[in-house]
């Protein structure tokens, strides 16, 4: 024989002919009103997890971020060392020999480019525009018919 104590209480409202249910949580969740396990069940499962959760962490950190560590030591000597070696010389010598680079650049643009950008800007600089109002009032006409 199984005895349910329940603590639902149920109202009949006149006005909406209704009734009205209050239910407690426990009665809908179905808790046992007294444990079934012993205490020490939970105080080791928590134990276990926090301990579970502290070695992966540090299993895994060991796994991969010591060796992502090492590579990006790595990858930033190697940037440094190219820098110095390789960059800063670079720099160095275009810096020594850009002058005369330059130079002959100068020699080159007044020498084929600038006599045909004169020649142009001569022809281009015969052409007019001249607009009247006759033009202007005639173009008007059309726009409207």
């Amino acid at each position: 024989q199984v005895i349910i104590k329940s603590s639902v209480q149920l109202k009949f409202n006149d006005n909406d002919n209704k009734f009205a249910a209050a239910v407690e949580v426990s009665d809908v969740l179905a808790e046992p009103t007294t444990p079934y396990s012993m205490d020490g069940v939970w105080i080791y499962s928590l134990v276990g997890f926090e301990k579970t959760r502290i070695w992966t962490y540090r299993c895994l950190s060991l796994l991969f971020a010591v060796p992502l560590a090492f590579l990006c030591g790595f990858i930033l000597a190697l940037l440094a060392c190219l820098r110095v070696w390789f960059l800063v010389p670079c720099v160095q010598l275009s810096n020594t020999f850009l002058p005369c680079l330059r130079s002959v650049f100068i020699c080159a643009v007044n020498v084929f480019v600038a006599p045909f950008c004169m020649s142009l800007a001569l022809c281009c600089s015969q052409i007019s525009i001249l607009l009247s109002n006759k033009d202007f009032i005639h173009k008007r006409e059309k726009d409207t018919v």
